[in-house]
């Protein structure tokens, strides 16, 4: 697939994505969510924004750069989706820590359900060191996996 194909494919499901958002009832365009002073906005869209900035303060705090769009996916629901690179000064990017990842999708998903997917191995692309998270707009897809308590 071309660049030039990959690109119109990619802003046809933008399309997609933000009409089947408006006609669900959800708004107009997504809204930006509520972060912290040290999250500055990058880049702002219809269907997505982009941030950089950290969990703590301190010039050597590591820093985040965090993509929050939305996306109609195959099974006809619609997704918010972040991805999350981590970079710290003078070293290359690298994909965050567990507990960092857990707390940035709290604050870009609050108390949401929230997944990460780890597809077959024949179907895994690694283009970037980045982290990907998904929750869905349209209820919650997975079963219920607390069996026995909390998990």
């Amino acid at each position: 697939m071309s660049i030039s194909q990959l690109v119109k494919d990619c802003e046809r499901l933008a399309i997609a994505s933000l009409n089947t958002y408006q006609q669900r009832g959800y708004g107009e365009k997504l809204p930006l969510p509520q972060l912290p002073d040290r999250w500055k906005l990058e880049q702002k869209t219809d269907i997505g924004s982009w941030w950089e900035g950290s969990l703590e303060s301190g010039f050597s705090a590591p820093r985040f750069l965090v993509g929050y769009t939305l996306c109609l996916e195959n099974d006809d629901k619609l997704w918010l989706h972040i991805s999350i690179s981590k970079k710290q000064q003078g070293k290359k990017r690298t994909i965050p820590d567990y507990y960092e990842a857990q707390k940035i999708c709290r604050l870009f998903f609050g108390n949401l359900p929230y997944i990460q997917y780890f597809p077959p191995q024949e179907e895994y692309v690694n283009i970037a060191e980045v982290l990907h998270f998904w929750h869905c707009l349209d209820g919650n897809p997975l079963p219920d996996f607390r069996k026995f308590g909390r998990i």
